[in-house]
């Protein structure tokens, strides 16, 4: 198998960016590289041999938006080539109500992912590691992307940074997490001004 590299369009706040900008892919394509995020597949931009398809029994149906991720291990599991190259030779579409979702619904399919591997597969002593480390990562990411759809809708947000926050201990997150604790008001103000691409593509989702 091989992929490549896609330009986003659709959305203000990814406009022209480059899909490798935020899911990268660098060094050799693993089971261990998958799961560590270092090897990010954009299925759209791939090309594939049937036979492999056809002999490791094609996407899993069961798995609904994840059946690609689970196809991508099954074949660095049982020894195909994987290899990529950064050109950008397709362009992908934005937008909220894709496949894709919400930050908070792709940030919690990273984790469901994670674990459907773990259920369905042995994982290797060297994969066990990366996929502990990882999961740390996207149960934090996906507290960040909460607290951040929590503060759009007015809603008490600190609680999910605090969660984050543990993760990354990051200046800013901690200053957020005072700013949502003395002055909620201000800070969604803020996040308005200071981040308008960003709370433009999250406010949407208010029902």
């Amino acid at each position: 198998m091989v992929y490549c590299d896609a330009e986003l369009f659709g959305v203000p706040l990814f406009e022209g960016e480059r899909y490798t900008r935020t899911s990268p892919s660098r060094g050799k394509v693993s089971t261990e590289s998958l799961i560590s995020a270092e090897c990010n597949v954009i299925t759209s931009g791939t090309l594939l041999k049937k036979d492999w398809v056809v002999r490791l029994n094609m996407f899993d149906t069961e798995l609904p938006r994840m059946q690609d991720f689970d196809l991508w291990y099954r074949l660095a599991k049982n020894g195909a080539a994987i290899g990529y190259q950064k050109d950008a030779l397709v362009r992908y579409r934005v937008c909220l109500n894709s496949l894709s979702g919400t930050n908070v619904e792709r940030s919690w399919r990273n984790i469901r992912a994670l674990n459907v591997i773990r259920e369905k597969y042995d994982l290797s002593e060297g994969e066990k590691p990366v996929w502990n480390k990882q999961m740390r990562v996207y149960e934090a990411e996906y507290e960040l992307e909460q607290g951040k759809f929590s503060l759009t809708r007015g809603e008490f947000a600190e609680a999910h940074i605090a969660k984050a926050n543990k993760y990354f201990r990051k200046p800013k997150l901690f200053l957020l997490m005072t700013l949502l604790k003395f002055a909620p008001g201000l800070t969604l103000r803020l996040f308005k001004k200071l981040r308008p691409a960003e709370y433009s593509f999250i406010a949407p989702q208010k029902s």
